[in-house]
């Protein structure tokens, strides 16, 4: 409303008008960020599991970073293996998990670069590959990243990354992360391939 409904006549003071509504909005979802990984670690957690298709999921979340990636000059590049099966996933979390892991990467990436998202089935489980080509991380650094609160970046309160971390143990699958200095960091999420999908490929 602000900035349809009380933008200044005058053209010279519309452009830090509108600056100034930008900011704000992007601050109030900061900050709703923060208090809704607050509340995430503060409730009893649980996870409601579902079938659904992973394939599906990343497409989703590609298509709602595409605007904020193209902005900051960052390239998604999007591969989904043919025959990706179904899994038992809480939908919500998982997709919660993935953004956390895909706005650490567009993050580390501030002059730009590409964030490959590479999906495959390999017998028992779905691996999902997030690769950046931002700046890494020091390897004194690495053994601290699924702590609480820590974090390098001046904004943010490090909450990210161990909370996929604990919504990908929750679904009993495993995230594990590899980076270099200069070169970027890849975050690799394996998730169990439900016994039920199994049979059924067995079948087919």
């Amino acid at each position: 409303r602000l900035r349809r409904e009380f933008l200044p006549q005058e053209e010279s003071k519309r452009e830090e008008y509108l600056s100034f509504a930008d900011l704000i909005l992007k601050e109030v979802r900061r900050v709703n960020e923060i208090i809704e990984q607050f509340l995430t670690l503060s409730r009893p957690f649980d996870i409601k599991l579902r079938e659904g298709s992973p394939g599906d999921l990343l497409k989703h979340l590609v298509t709602l970073f595409q605007e904020e990636a193209n902005s900051q000059g960052i390239t998604l590049r999007l591969e989904v293996g043919s025959n990706l099966p179904s899994l038992r996933m809480d939908d919500e979390k998982l997709t919660q998990a993935f953004m956390n892991i895909m706005k650490n990467g567009m993050q580390a990436m501030e002059n730009g670069g590409t964030l490959r998202i590479e999906a495959h089935s390999f017998k028992d489980r779905v691996e999902v590959v997030f690769s950046d080509s931002g700046s890494g991380i020091p390897a004194d650094q690495m053994e601290k990243i699924f702590n609480y609160y820590y974090t390098t970046k001046e904004k943010g309160v490090g909450l990210g990354l161990p909370i996929a971390h604990r919504i990908i143990e929750a679904h009993e699958g495993e995230l594990k992360v590899e980076s270099k200095v200069g070169v970027g960091t890849k975050v690799t999420v394996l998730l169990p391939i439900s016994r039920r999908q199994e049979s059924e490929d067995r079948r087919q």
